[in-house]
């Protein structure tokens, strides 16, 4: 299990593809892990050399009692680049909390980023999405996992697709129980004070937002404020998809984010 230490933390980490492709960074959401790209993991290594860390609190990394914020998750995947000696610019994917730790990258390490693919995600967090992730934590603390993660579905995908693919919720269920909660209650925690909304006109490079239509959690509105302060940054929107678009629309999603890839190398 490869893990790179960085102070007094240690951070997990999955490599797949070309080592000699452009690296290209996937950074999962709020109580994800390196599993939730499984999706995205086999056409992207065709091409690329996927870094896919298990962001502090999450996974296989170390989950200490503090220490949860966007700039510090930043700095995490910048030192475990350093560590895999990574050292030219790379594709930075994130999703939701991913995405968030990508602005933050992006506008502290500009240096570091060739280009920047945003998911479901937004510029600050809303007291709406504060809310709901609230309610899933004390839901947890009052009925247990079955609740819990029953809540978070509901949240994450439209109906007809928790409908048609009981498998897959089945498997995610079986991921999720894994998880250490109050951990990711913790890193939950530290996000609420994010905010770069002032400071997208810094960013640069060439920028993907992807954001599902019907996604109750982050709505679609926020993806639209990112496309509309970032600079010649290209719009897609998946209809028919909530929060987990990468899971519900996944062609769709692979498609748009290897065409883009390509435009840009």
């Amino acid at each position: 299990m490869p893990k790179v230490r960085i102070k007094d933390t240690e951070i997990y980490y999955e490599t797949y593809g070309k080592k000699e492709g452009d690296p290209l960074l996937l950074i999962h959401g709020l109580g994800g892990e390196p599993a939730n790209w499984f999706f995205q993991i086999p056409p992207f290594s065709k091409e690329y050399r996927l870094v896919v860390p298990a962001v502090r609190g999450h996974g296989l990394s170390s989950k200490p009692k503090e220490g949860y914020s966007i700039r510090i998750f930043a700095d995490d995947i910048i030192a475990l680049l350093d560590k895999l000696n990574i050292k030219e610019k790379a594709f930075v994917c994130g999703v939701s909390m991913g995405g968030m730790i990508a602005l933050q990258l992006t506008l502290e390490y500009p240096e570091r980023v060739k280009g920047l693919i945003l998911v479901s995600t937004h510029a600050f967090v809303s007291d709406k999405t504060k809310n709901i992730a609230g309610k899933w934590f004390s839901t947890y603390e009052d009925k247990g996992f079955d609740t819990y993660f029953d809540l978070i579905v509901k949240s994450v995908f439209t109906q007809s697709f928790l409908r048609s693919n009981r498998g897959i919720v089945s498997q995610m269920k079986e991921l999720y129980r894994n998880q250490d909660v109050e951990a990711v209650g913790r890193a939950a925690f530290g996000l609420n004070d994010f905010d770069v909304g002032r400071r997208l006109n810094e960013i640069k490079v060439p920028t993907l937002v992807i954001h599902g239509e019907e996604d109750k959690l982050i709505p679609v509105e926020q993806g639209v404020y990112l496309k509309d302060h970032i600079k010649n940054a290209k719009w897609i929107p998946l209809h028919d998809a909530a929060h987990a678009a990468l899971i519900e629309k996944t062609n769709e999603f692979n498609k748009a984010v290897l065409e883009f890839l390509g435009t840009v190398r």
